[in-house]
């Protein structure tokens, strides 16, 4: 029996892009391929950020494109790439802006893809929450 690979488009080329299209290209038990990188400044084998499109998607036949880079990709290109794929946009932040989220759940309902969010960049987060009874302080530091 052969199993499907599944094709990831990564917009963003940075750690955690990079990272991202590392662990995809060194793994090939995880049965999955990437199948393009946009970014800013586009280097050998990448694309450059302003050709994400719902034709450039196809054409390399990415099942879920995964935005690595800034939020203001979902606000220019968030429903062209739920018209043609599955969409898991890391900068969550362009979703607090309702109609945008709205316009984003409205194409990928007409199209059949998914706008699949991230648990959150605040891993346990749900924990500490959970147990917020018996905290007297916490402090989170993040560094990148």
């Amino acid at each position: 029996m052969t199993v499907r690979r599944a094709w990831i488009g990564i917009i963003g080329d940075g750690f955690v892009g990079r990272s991202l299209a590392e662990r995809i290209a060194d793994d090939r038990s995880l049965g999955l391929g990437v199948a393009f990188v946009a970014t800013r400044r586009p280097g050998p084998g990448q694309v450059g950020s302003g050709a994400v499109s719902a034709a450039l998607i196809e054409e390399r036949g990415a099942d879920l494109v995964v935005e690595a880079a800034h939020p203001d990709i979902t606000r220019a290109y968030g429903r062209a790439i739920l018209s043609a794929a599955d969409y898991l946009p890391l900068s969550t932040t362009a979703l607090v802006d309702d109609a945008l989220r709205g316009e984003l759940e409205a194409a990928a309902l007409a199209a059949g893809t998914r706008l699949v969010l991230p648990h959150g960049a605040l891993v346990g987060g749900d924990s500490l929450l959970e147990w917020r009874e018996q905290w007297a302080e916490v402090t989170i530091t993040f560094r990148k």
